[in-house]
């Protein structure tokens, strides 16, 4: 062992000096010499050593005053273009020259050469302070997550972790061109919990900022699922997306570094796509802890909703007070979201994920009927940890509101626009009553109630969305949106809505006529029974002559 003699300092990691001959701290080889380098002041035979991690290249030196992790790294390159890991951690120190101090990093801040017999240098060890805490995986292997206290515990961690590499990213981002750097080998055992002060620390960085590894968030997020479930990766995950743009974007300064956020959640593509996933079930996602502000959470909705098909420019465009469409810049398709609070479910009634969920249960086709923005599952909504209420999601073929279209026919002022507004509105009708009666149900606080009419210019689609379930004294479909057309595409409008819908009533109760009497109904077979919406409007809305009609051979 000897101490270089003093030279100009070069950029980087400390040179604390050389170590020769073979080197193994716990068998002995080279302990006293090591501790005379990194703490003259101690006496090297309080030192002690012990082994780390599955190989047999890194330690943990214990001094009384001070421990360090110690690291052997090979002097050999992977490839011709990349740098050996002092290489690497020595550009790194030049470029961030604060990260030797941060403190939710276990950076190298120094580095002793390794000499053979013949003096030829054989390898290098890292040395950087040691992290508090064990390993994320030996942590919840400590867990029992049948226990409700632990599953929270764990959750809230995990949120942690996201929000950590969130802070990372954004603060290790190239300073010119504003690319985050990835640690590029970010899993489970590579982050320290320190219980006791609830710290969270970041290790093994000698690989920070290799060329074309940028997986850091899926690959945690990936073994994070298989080793505790969903539940947690889905936590993981969430935080950090909630919080990178954020980080990235206070730290930006320039419009390069203001692209990279983007890049770093949704990296600009070529692949388009045509159709969104559909449901085959009702489902719950995960809960979202901080209330619900579409426009602020707009990435996270985006990821949380559509989670197989990334929405590369997700744009957010309201539909009613408490509704949104979220979809892809460009695409029709859209997710449309209606927030229910807390106070809107009705009581001594399921809740209305309950019934959601019993409705797709009947009719399980509906999830895949185009006319109904049927919701497809519920992000419960939480705030000081107690239920705030519910966003209600579903698949819609358009993202535009049959009153956005007559609203810009009425700033037209064209005639034939208008005479073409009216016959929307009629064929509008008509598929409200269909809809009633193909998913015709007997108990009240189950039949559809839609708010919202969509309609696509383009491809002349007509859809219902917005399904409040406000219990058996609500207002019926059609007089809520009867009086909703008529606020904003007037009393014609509005007229021709509720003809549509009386029209198709008639026509369905011819047919159930003709029925009736090719299969010479009795007149004892008709007997007093609840009917539905669309039976009791049409009741209502005939003539007497009509209404004659309605129980055969009476």
């Amino acid at each position: 062992m000897e101490r270089l003699q003093r030279q100009p300092r070069p950029a980087g990691l400390r040179r604390l000096g050389v170590l020769r001959h073979r080197f193994d701290p716990v068998e002995g080889c080279g302990l006293q010499d090591l501790a005379r380098l990194l703490d003259p002041s101690c006496p090297s035979r309080s030192f002690r050593a012990r082994t780390v991690g599955v190989g047999d290249g890194t330690w943990i030196l214990e001094s009384p005053a001070r421990e360090w992790m110690i690291k052997k790294v090979s002097i050999e390159r992977i490839g011709s273009n990349l740098p050996t890991q002092l290489e690497n951690c020595d550009a790194l120190v030049q470029k961030f020259p604060g990260i030797v101090r941060d403190k939710k990093l276990a950076f190298p801040h120094s580095v002793i050469e390794l000499q053979g017999h013949t003096g030829e240098r054989v390898g290098d060890l890292l040395v950087s302070r040691r992290a508090p805490g064990v390993q994320l995986g030996r942590f919840l292997a400590d867990l029992d997550l049948r226990k409700a206290q632990d599953q929270l515990r764990l959750e809230r961690v995990c949120a942690g972790v996201g929000e950590m590499l969130a802070d990372f990213h954004a603060r290790y981002a190239d300073p010119k061109t504003g690319e985050a750097t990835y640690h590029t080998d970010f899993h489970p055992s590579n982050v320290l919990y320190e219980q006791q002060t609830d710290t969270l620390s970041i290790v093994d960085l000698t690989g920070m900022g290799t060329p074309g590894v940028t997986d850091d968030l899926d690959k945690f997020q990936r073994l994070l699922a298989r080793l505790a479930g969903e539940r947690y990766a889905t936590a993981f995950r969430l935080r950090y997306i909630a919080l990178a743009p954020a980080w990235v974007s206070e730290r930006s300064s320039t419009k390069s570094t203001a692209a990279s956020s983007d890049k770093l959640l949704y990296p600009p593509t070529a692949e388009t796509f045509t159709t969104l996933p559909r449901a085959t079930s009702f489902r719950s996602l995960s809960s979202l802890a901080t209330g619900f502000d579409p426009h602020q959470n707009i990435t996270t909705l985006a990821w949380l909703v559509s989670p197989k098909v990334k929405l590369v420019h997700p744009r957010l465009q309201p539909a009613r007070t408490k509704a949104w469409m979220l979809y892809q810049s460009g695409q029709k398709e859209c997710f449309y979201l209606q927030y229910a609070p807390a106070k809107s479910e009705a009581p001594g009634l399921p809740s209305i994920a309950e019934r959601c969920e019993e409705f797709v249960g009947r009719y399980p086709w509906i999830l895949d009927d185009l006319a109904v923005a049927f919701p497809h599952c519920v992000i419960p909504l939480q705030m000081s940890l107690k239920y705030h209420g519910a966003v209600f999601v579903a698949n819609c073929g358009c993202n535009s509101t049959l009153e956005q279209y007559a609203l810009s026919v009425r700033e037209s002022r064209d005639a034939d626009e208008e005479e073409k507004l009216l016959r929307i509105c009629f064929k509008a009708g008509e598929d409200l009553c269909h809809l009633q009666q193909t998913y015709d149900v007997q108990e009240p606080h189950l039949q559809l109630r839609p708010s919202c009419v969509l309609y696509d210019r383009d491809t002349g689609l007509i859809a219902f969305a917005d399904f409040a379930w406000a219990g058996d004294d609500a207002v019926s479909a059609k007089d809520r949106l009867t009086e909703s057309v008529r606020s904003f595409a007037g009393q014609a409008a509005a007229e021709e809505f509720r003809r549509g819908y009386s029209c198709r009533q008639r026509s369905s109760r011819s047919r159930e006529n003709d029925v009736c009497l090719g299969h010479l109904r009795l007149p004892w077979s008709c007997r007093n029974e609840p009917v539905s919406e669309a039976a009791e409007d049409a009741s209502s809305s005939e003539s007497e002559d009509e209404a004659g009609l309605s129980c055969c051979l009476m």
